[in-house]
């Protein structure tokens, strides 16, 4: 029998750290973190790094948790517009200094995420 519990990621791209935690939001505990230096020139680099720290398996449950509420939000959008194709989903991550778009949901201060998708017909 699988076992759901809902976990969350949280990074921080300090001055000299960055750091990378996975949550578990129901009993309100960090259930691992890692630490990697920021690189400055691409903050992206330093966050790759810690996440990569992190145990493989949390990370693995974290995507597909992502991955299938994307899809789900995705589906009943569709349905709700009378589609019945191919629904395919896609979550993308950016920094507070990038572009804003409609739909996105704000993450902390600093980041926030979107899902977009296309619908087959």
């Amino acid at each position: 029998m699988e076992v759901f519990i809902m976990i969350g990621m949280g990074i921080d791209t300090g001055g000299t750290y960055t750091d990378a935690v996975v949550y578990d939001l129901e009993k309100r505990e960090i259930m691992a973190g890692a630490k990697s230096f920021t690189t400055r020139e691409d903050l992206k680099k330093g966050i790759k790094k810690a996440i990569g720290k992190l145990p493989e398996e949390l990370i693995k449950k974290a995507e597909q948790y992502l991955r299938e509420q994307g899809q789900i939000a995705a589906e009943a959008e569709a349905r709700r517009r009378g589609a019945a194709g191919e629904i395919k989903t896609e979550i993308s991550v950016y920094h507070e200094n990038s572009r804003i778009e409609s739909g996105e949901l704000f993450l902390g201060d600093r980041w926030r995420i979107t899902a977009k998708g296309s619908i087959g017909i």
